[in-house]
């Protein structure tokens, strides 16, 4: 059985990261973080989540958890290629969040699961993301 690409990609990074020193990881765990960035997310307004929403809100991005494009959920939240706004993100990281999904909803059983990539309501700071919280919860069992 032949190994994936992807299998061979993350075995070269595992031993790339086996081999470098304490002082390399943490600087290298220093550059790739995302400790602030503002990025532009794309809004479904058509979907129940998307309901009364601006087709395009700002969103604080503080990791780099988000979910794959694909056809077998709803993407109701996107990043666009060129999200990023302000605050810090190296070149490598504006790449890994373009064309991203920050909100998905998929079906499982009879229900659905609504995932949001961050805390829509972190420190109530960004009042447009309260509203796609809101929504969930309200149209939960329209979607």
């Amino acid at each position: 059985r032949k190994d994936s690409l992807l299998s061979k990609t993350w075995k070269k990074e595992m031993l790339r990261q086996a081999k470098m020193s304490w002082q390399q990881k943490q600087r290298e765990a220093v550059k790739n973080r995302v400790p602030g960035a503002v990025l532009e997310m794309r809004i479904d307004t058509t979907h129940p989540l998307g309901f009364g929403q601006e087709n395009k809100v700002y969103v604080l991005k503080r990791n780099k958890r988000v979910f794959e494009l694909t056809n077998k959920v709803h993407n109701v939240g996107i990043f666009p290629a060129n999200a990023h706004i302000a605050g810090y993100l190296n070149k490598k990281n504006a790449e890994f969040f373009a064309n991203t999904a920050a909100i998905t909803v998929e079906r499982l059983g009879k229900g659905k699961i609504i995932l949001f990539a961050d805390d829509l309501n972190f420190r109530f700071f960004w009042r447009a993301t309260t509203g796609l919280f809101l929504n969930a919860i309200l149209f939960g069992s329209l979607m």
